[in-house]
């Protein structure tokens, strides 16, 4: 502690003699005050900035295709959803599939919309940008009306990915 005593500041100066004796503690153990003080303001900053970051909402198109997703993925026993995005005509999905058998999977899932007369209608979806079979989103397009007005609807976006390759593991 010497030796990271020279590079600390004195704020209060060197305890003397017309020094009460709280006061001269204080001066006393500044340095060690001063490091707790500064250690707690970079604790409390980094909790301002990283903890209290609110989840991305994203629009009725990605909690529909969240929806759809999860009704057309066979038998999941785990899915993660690692990237998602948003257009004016739909909403894309890349997610990680873990099957009954342990293998795991990643793909891309995009949603289409067509908007007529305030009706909204999924045109069209794709996997890995192959089609789905078109009964499947007529047959889902009868319950997007009854989703879009649902206030359980959950719209979370997943939170950015890791820039460092380390954190992209699972």
């Amino acid at each position: 502690m010497k030796s990271l005593g020279r590079y600390i500041p004195k704020l209060l100066g060197e305890p003397d003699d017309n020094d009460t004796q709280a006061v001269a503690i204080l001066k006393a153990n500044q340095q060690i005050l001063f490091l707790i003080g500064c250690v707690l303001a970079i604790g409390i900053a980094a909790f301002l900035a990283f903890g209290l970051q609110k989840p991305i909402k994203g629009t009725w198109r990605y909690g529909v295709c969240k929806v759809f997703l999860e009704r057309y993925v066979p038998f999941p026993t785990h899915l993660t959803i690692l990237n998602a995005g948003e257009k004016q005509n739909g909403a894309r999905i890349d997610y990680l599939m873990t099957n009954t058998f342990g293998s795991r999977q990643s793909s891309e899932m995009e949603c289409f919309y067509n908007i007529n007369n305030g009706q909204v209608k999924m045109s069209r979806v794709t996997v890995d940008r192959r089609p789905v079979l078109q009964k499947d989103v007529d047959d889902f397009n009868i319950v997007i009306p009854m989703l879009i007005s649902s206030e359980d609807l959950d719209t979370t976006m997943p939170p950015d990915r890791a820039d460092d390759i380390e954190n992209l593991r699972f």
